[in-house]
């Protein structure tokens, strides 16, 4: 893995993502290398979500990739390799975040909107609000970060992924492997939960 100092064979930086699977299937190392390279700063991100510093995201990252590596020969192609992996990653968070119960690092959503897809808007950027806006939206953050980790799963998984991950309901269902009908509902009852704790709080919807 590139950013974590691994090794990377040039013969294997060419190949399609096809083709290293299959290398890594028959236990060649370089060709994992060159595979997990190209998701590396994705898994370190999505972690980030789960986490408080940055070093602790590439910790998770590296038991992730460790999983990856021993799980890789399972792996046989019924969806994507970037949803399996995605699966593996939000699995071991999850477990992860039990673990430790502890608030992690995200962004507030805004409940009133969603498009078609699925997606949660953020709260606006702080660069258009007052320095008390910005204030107040850190405090909104903090507490609304704690509530999400308190929801139930899969309430708390869908939220993740769909805000956190900006994924849409179907790649939701195929990562966590649920039914489309289970992701749109545990994500309404989520929102709903969260709306109406900020609305008790005062929160700006």
């Amino acid at each position: 893995m590139s950013g974590s100092g691994y090794p990377i064979a040039p013969a294997y930086e060419g190949l399609s993502e096809k083709e290293l699977i299959t290398c890594c299937q028959g236990g060649e190392l370089e060709a994992f290398n060159v595979l997990i390279s190209r998701y590396e700063n994705r898994v370190i991100n999505m972690a980030l979500h789960y986490v408080r510093e940055y070093h602790q995201a590439v910790d998770e990252a590296q038991e992730i990739f460790l999983k990856i590596f021993h799980k890789i020969g399972s792996f046989q192609g019924n969806s994507s390799f970037s949803t399996w992996l995605y699966r593996v990653t939000a699995n071991h968070c999850m477990n992860s975040l039990r673990k430790r119960k502890s608030p992690g690092k995200g962004y507030p959503v805004s409940l009133n909107q969603e498009d078609a897809d699925g997606e949660l808007p953020v709260l606006r950027d702080s660069k258009t609000v007052s320095p008390e806006e910005v204030y107040a939206q850190k405090e909104l953050r903090r507490h609304m970060v704690a509530l999400i980790q308190q929801l139930p799963d899969p309430q708390r998984q869908v939220i993740m992924l769909c805000h956190y991950e900006h994924m849409s309901y179907t790649e939701i269902a195929e990562v966590l492997e649920l039914p489309l009908t289970t992701v749109r509902s545990a994500l309404f009852r989520g929102r709903q939960r969260l709306k109406t704790w900020l609305e008790k709080k005062g929160g700006r919807l």
